[in-house]
């Protein structure tokens, strides 16, 4: 007997995604799998990396006989590697804008008092010294 699984029960496959999938005729994991990547990047919301994983995740399903597999186990290592990456730069970034809004109240405290604005008599001592010529 060949078990064929819904395109809904593919992890990574929400109803939306389902509803725009059957009505582009794939309404399985197979057919997913059968139309491969450049069909699947065509769908609203999917880049590069969903459309592996979701393959992946198919592929997963399919290979299993009907057990759900999780996306993220589904997804093949490279696709992990470049999340993981990403993950970092993104820690990266905030740590690096949380250094630099700790320093910015640093100099704010620092400059407490100081007054702001122009200070009084500045450009005036330059006009003092110096007379016009008559010609």
């Amino acid at each position: 007997m060949i078990v064929t699984h819904k395109v809904i029960d593919v992890p990574g496959v929400g109803p939306k995604t389902a509803e725009y999938l059957i009505s582009e005729g794939l309404e399985t994991a197979e057919d997913l799998v059968n139309a491969g990547i450049g069909q699947l990047i065509q769908a609203p919301g999917f880049h590069l990396n969903r459309a592996n994983t979701v393959l992946e995740a198919a592929r997963a399903l399919i290979a299993s006989g009907g057990e759900t597999v999780s996306a993220k186990k589904a997804a093949p290592k490279s696709v992990k590697k470049a999340a993981k990456k990403k993950e970092a730069k993104k820690a990266k970034k905030e740590k690096s804008r949380d250094k630099k809004s700790k320093k910015d109240k640093e100099d704010k405290k620092s400059r407490k008092g100081k007054g702001k604005g122009k200070a009084k008599g500045k450009g005036k001592d330059k006009k003092k010294g110096k007379k016009k010529k008559k010609s």
